[in-house]
């Protein structure tokens, strides 16, 4: 199998460890424990959400999901995607959103 994405890697205490991942282009992370969301993407993924499950040495693939803001309205394409622990942040031209990776769905 061809890898496509880019491993996700962390560094702890000076150690290196890293995984490898299939998802394309993510805009921004999201990680708690074990589980990894990664989100955004270039058109037309620009609003994909993909949940991976970190094993020994990839991030497997769990679900993938469409970010859709409060009200079933689309996702910009204009629009800032950015994660911070455990949160992922959606910064639209007038609006703040943020999406917790414990309040997806497993």
């Amino acid at each position: 199998m061809t890898r496509t994405g880019r491993p996700l890697v962390q560094i702890h205490d000076g150690t290196v460890t890293g995984w490898h991942n299939d998802i394309r282009g993510p805009a921004a992370f999201a990680v708690a424990g074990s589980r990894v969301a990664l989100a955004g993407g270039r058109r037309p993924e620009h609003d994909r959400l993909a949940l991976t499950q970190l094993s020994a040495v990839r991030a497997e693939p769990a679900d993938e999901y469409r970010i859709m803001l409060p009200g079933g309205e689309s996702l910009p394409e204009a629009c800032t995607l950015t994660g911070r622990g455990s949160r992922l942040h959606v910064l639209t031209s007038t609006r703040w959103y943020q999406l917790d990776i414990d309040d997806i769905p497993r």
